[in-house]
């Protein structure tokens, strides 16, 4: 790789939760479909 590639990688649960003011578990049960989560929740 050269020195002035950028490399992507997949946003963490940390980094989600931080952007939408959402605790890290909550981003975490809404992103594996959790029921007791609301949609406005997920849409976040």
């Amino acid at each position: 790789m050269k020195n002035n590639e950028i490399t992507r990688r997949a946003p963490t649960l940390k980094t989600i939760a931080g952007l939408t003011g959402l605790a890290v578990p909550t981003v975490s049960r809404a992103l594996s479909g959790a029921l007791d989560i609301k949609e406005s929740t997920r849409a976040r």
